[in-house]
């Protein structure tokens, strides 16, 4: 800072962490100037790289049983338990229409590195039991959001350019009645966990 100068920009680095929070807020405390009056400031700030600690680690549009042989599977990727009472899974078509398919029932506690899975009570043919159903199914060309029970976007994955829910590069849509779905990248010892921002 120059002499005359009575203003200074300068960065000042946020660290993410693995809490959802809209908002950081920090202190500045400059040290070591000479014939100026500083103060403390208190800023706020949006973490917008931070991983979330709940994710969609796998999922199908379409099974065996045809287009509603349907899962959602979601991962808490931290060592404590995250209560997911009122969260939400959504849905969009390829025209961007969005509907609720399941909302997670109230006292559920979602374990460390622990799954919560969502089935379609239609047709799913998977020999694991779901811990929720649901009815109204995914489109092969729409896509899916995981959320907070206030609508905050926590993770998503789309299979076409025209659905509301979408990172990056769309996965091509799923066809036939075969024993196929999406899987989260392999994170080592984390599970299918690992967040690109691109849809895995």
């Amino acid at each position: 800072m120059f002499s005359g100068e009575q203003t200074y920009l300068f960065d000042v680095t946020i660290n993410g962490d693995t809490n959802l929070e809209v908002g950081e807020r920090f202190f500045v405390n400059v040290n070591n100037v000479s014939g100026a009056a500083i103060q403390k400031g208190l800023g706020i700030a949006t973490i917008l790289t931070d991983d979330p600690p709940v994710v969609i680690s796998e999922f199908r549009t379409r099974g065996p049983n045809g287009a509603n042989d349907e899962f959602i599977e979601i991962y808490n990727s931290t060592d404590s338990p995250i209560d997911i009472s009122g969260w939400k899974i959504k849905g969009s078509n390829s025209s961007g229409t969005v509907a609720t398919r399941v909302t997670v029932n109230n006292n559920t506690t979602l374990p460390a590195r622990g799954h919560l899975l969502a089935t379609n009570s239609t047709s799913y043919s998977g020999s694991v039991s779901g811990d929720q159903t649901y009815t109204n199914g995914i489109t092969n060309d729409g896509g899916i959001a995981l959320t907070t029970p206030d609508d905050l976007v926590l993770d998503q994955a789309g299979m076409s350019v025209g659905s509301e829910f979408k990172e990056g590069t769309t996965l091509a849509p799923l066809s036939g009645d075969t024993n196929h779905s999406y899987e989260r990248k392999p994170g080592g010892f984390q599970g299918s966990t690992q967040d690109t921002d691109d849809n895995n």
